[in-house]
């Protein structure tokens, strides 16, 4: 690894464990024709293992120093002296091919990461990223338990994540105080539907108060949401969400509700 020193500010943990960086390479299903896409590769553990695998490779990496050293290292591919958050990804994702993204990614801005993919994710195939283990497992929980929340609804909205594998600390320098797990997720062809997104987001925000009194706030009026709670149509699964929390309820439960909440708003 080139010799500089990492900067905390950046959240930089460097892969040092060849055979991780080579087991993320495999398990992301890179063709030779695939645009790839890589979020911040430090000093390029794992772009050397991408790099034989296809012809149409981007890094973006904040970091000037270690854009220094891409550059130097891997001739020929384009290197992006960018922050991600602040990328225009409109720009950079080609509209005629989806593409795969790969990253091992910061901590403390994992989750703006993603949800900020996920924005985009009919216009990406997968994304396959390393993050703090306990994140990990949000995005692949499922209904009623304490991981399960907005960030994998999000998720469960636009495709499908899997956990592939933990790796320890020891494989970093320095060696991060918790596990990582690389996780990858799958995207369908849907455009995310940002206003269901927010409708769960608002639901989550009274964690522990019943969707009877969470999902208030969606009606335009009290008389409003008398309407849709004395409704004589409404299905029977939607009385019993009522009575339920956010963190019962499955994504084809959050659809029914939101269907029949739009019947009677008219948004």
């Amino acid at each position: 690894m080139e010799k500089f020193r990492l900067k905390k500010s950046l959240g930089q943990n460097f892969l040092i464990d060849e055979t991780v960086s080579q087991r993320i390479a495999d398990m992301s299903d890179i063709k030779p024709d695939d645009f790839v896409i890589e979020i911040g590769p430090g000093t390029g553990a794992l772009t050397k293992y991408l790099v034989p695998k296809t012809k149409n490779l981007t890094l973006i990496e904040i970091d000037k120093r270690a854009v220094h050293v891409l550059r130097k290292n891997f001739a020929g591919i384009k290197v992006l002296n960018i922050d991600i958050l602040e990328a225009n990804l409109d720009e950079i994702l080609p509209k005629d091919k989806k593409v795969k993204v790969i990253g091992n990614l910061p901590y403390y801005i994992s989750s703006q990461i993603i949800f900020k993919l996920i924005d985009y994710s009919d216009r990406i195939e997968s994304f396959t990223f390393m993050i703090q283990r306990e994140l990990g497992n949000r995005i692949v929980s499922g209904p009623n338990s304490k991981e399960y929340g907005i960030l994998t609804l999000a998720v469960l909205m636009c495709g499908t994540a899997e956990k592939l594998f933990d790796v320890p600390p020891t494989a970093f320098k320095p060696p991060p105080k918790v596990t990582s797990s690389v996780v990858t997720i799958t995207f369908n062809d849907g455009v995310f539907n940002k206003k269901l997104h927010s409708f769960i987001k608002g639901a989550f925000n009274g964690r522990r108060k019943k969707l009877s009194n969470s999902i208030k706030s969606h009606f335009n009026s009290v008389d409003e949401f008398q309407a849709f709670i004395s409704s004589p149509t409404m299905p029977e699964r939607v009385k019993e969400m009522l009575d339920l929390r956010a963190e019962n309820l499955s994504l084809a439960d959050f659809n029914l509700l939101y269907d029949n909440i739009k019947s009677i708003t008219g948004e």
